[in-house]
C-alpha cells in the first residue's frame, strides 16, 4: 500500500479545479455543438419539406393550368361571364323614356316629327324635329313644360314637372316651310326611371 503525501496542497488543489472547469467547459462546448448541430438538422428538414411542399403546389398548379388551356372558347365565356355581371347594374341604371314618349304621343301636336333623340349623363333631353309651323315648335315646347303639372292624366300644381327648362334652339326653315328646330330640355327623374 502506498501513501501519498501532499507537500504542496494548494498547488494540487488548484490543478483539481482546473481539470474540473476543462471538464466542464467540454461538457458545455459538446452539449452545445450537438444542440446547433441539431437545430441546423431541423432547419435542413424544415427547407427541405416546404420546397417538397411548394413543387406539389406547383405541379398541381400545372396540371390545372394545361386543364384550363384544353377547355375550347374559355376565355370568350369568361368575358361573357363578366359582361352578363355588368349587363344587371347596367341594366338597373338604364334611362327609361317612357313618360317622354307619353307625352309625345298624347300632347305633340300633328306635325311635328323626331328625327333624333340624344340624352347626357345629368338627363338633359336633346330632341331634333321638324314642324309644319313655328307655332307647332313652341307648342310642342309648351306641352312639355306642362306635363304632369297643368296636362297629363293626373296633373297637379305640386307635382313635379316632367320637364323644366325647356328651350328652343337653331329653329330654321327650309324652302318648302318646313320649321327644322333643337328642343332641350332637364328631365325629372320620375321621366327617367320610372317604367310606368
Amino acid at each position: 500500500m502506498s501513501t501519498r503525501i501532499n507537500l504542496a496542497p494548494e498547488v494540487y488543489q488548484t490543478s483539481q479545479r482546473n481539470k474540473q472547469r476543462k471538464k466542464l467547459a467540454t461538457t458545455v462546448a459538446i452539449t452545445i455543438g450537438i444542440v446547433c448541430t441539431a437545430l441546423v438538422g431541423v432547419l435542413v428538414l424544415i427547407v427541405v419539406s416546404q420546397k417538397g411542399v411548394l413543387y406539389g403546389l406547383q405541379s398541381s398548379i400545372d396540371g390545372k393550368q394545361k386543364q384550363l388551356k384544353q377547355i375550347p372558347n374559355l376565355q370568350a365565356a369568361v368575358t361573357l361571364n363578366d359582361h352578363l355581371t355588368s349587363w344587371e347594374s347596367l341594366n338597373s341604371q338604364k334611362p327609361y323614356l317612357s313618360k317622354f314618349f307619353e307625352v309625345l304621343q298624347t300632347f305633340a301636336p300633328q306635325g311635328v316629327a323626331l328625327e333624333g333623340i340624344t340624352i347626357s349623363e345629368d338627363n338633359i333631353l336633346e330632341v331634333n324635329a321638324s314642324a309644319k309651323t313655328f307655332s307647332l315648335a313652341t307648342k310642342f315646347a309648351k306641352a312639355l313644360d306642362a306635363a304632369n303639372v297643368e296636362i297629363g292624366s293626373t296633373p297637379a300644381g305640386t307635382n313635379t314637372p316632367f320637364f323644366s327648362g325647356t328651350e328652343l334652339a337653331s329653329v330654321s326653315d327650309d324652302d318648302a316651310g318646313v320649321v327644322s328646330f333643337k328642343l332641350t330640355t332637364h328631365m325629372s327623374s320620375e321621366v327617367t326611371r320610372g317604367k310606368n
